[in-house]
């Protein structure tokens, strides 16, 4: 029995047949594009939750992956993250080659290395935030305390590289996500052309939509870019960038057009739906 559609035709919706022999590969486009914009937004409005539970209290974080280190929305983050790498390895593409195949599961193992990974650094600016630290504890009289000199730089670490492999798989998925919008969403079937051969009229609505989603990804990876190497070539920081959180809002406007990208795809926009 097969579980995932392939070919051609597997963004069709499902038909009469047996409904348990495929899942339907719309609905599954429709669920990954609502985590990828959903999440930027439930981040933010965490973080200006007025709670003084310290599992659900969190302070605005510079980016999106800082949120790793949040008691509560820490586990939303990954979870997400996990969820979009679980469906890109999944995915199958139409290319004979099975370039776009072998770049989706890429993808999706990139995906887990953000997830797993955490990035460098806590996020916060605040003197006092909720967290979960990686810290080794010892039990002294009872109580329990910090073994050895508090170090926040190892304690927002998992180990030495750990964020060198996160920058590396943030900047594949980024780069993934452009390359989707832009050359594989964009292709036209032969049931998408009209009489004259030309793309249908929602056919080009629905590259236009791609190609501006496509567009804020790459600004946003200019941006963020930008602001990581600027300041390392010329040694003068950008400490207006980490106050504006602008890592966090340039994260957000990729996921937030990447996940727009996949509803379109997944015809969540229903007159957005090929003739038949």
């Amino acid at each position: 029995m097969s579980l995932f559609q392939v070919g051609h035709d597997r963004y069709a919706a499902v038909g009469h047949g047996d409904k348990y022999s495929a899942i339907d590969q719309r609905a599954l486009a429709r669920v990954v594009g609502s985590v990828a914009v959903g999440l930027p937004i439930i981040l933010w409005i965490a973080s200006h939750l007025p709670s003084d539970n310290p599992y659900i209290d969190t302070c605005f974080r510079y980016s999106i992956s800082h949120f790793y280190y949040a008691p509560l929305w820490g586990t939303v983050f990954t979870g997400a993250l996990c969820f979009i790498g679980a469906y890109l390895i999944v995915y199958r593409g139409e290319d004979r080659l099975g370039a776009e195949n072998r770049l989706a599961t890429y993808a999706g193992i990139g995906a887990f290395g953000i997830a797993l990974f955490p990035t460098s650094g806590w996020g916060c600016d605040t003197e006092i935030f909720a967290a979960r630290p990686k810290l080794t504890m010892r039990l002294v009289e009872g109580a329990p305390t910090l073994d050895g000199t508090f170090d926040p730089t190892t304690a927002f670490r998992l180990f030495e590289y750990a964020s060198v492999i996160h920058y590396a798989s943030a900047a594949f998925v980024f780069f993934f996500l452009a390359w989707f919008c832009f050359f594989v969403f964009t292709a036209v079937d032969d049931d998408q052309r009209d009489a004259l051969g030309k793309p249908t009229q929602v056919k080009v609505i629905r590259n236009t939509f791609y190609y501006a989603a496509g567009s804020v990804i790459v600004l946003a990876i200019l941006a963020m870019g930008s602001a990581a190497l600027i300041p390392w070539l010329t040694g003068v920081p950008w400490p207006w960038w980490d106050a504006g959180n602008w890592t966090f809002w340039c994260e957000a406007a990729a996921l937030i057009a990447f996940g727009i990208s996949w509803l379109v795809k997944g015809r969540f926009i229903t007159w957005l739906e090929d003739e038949t």
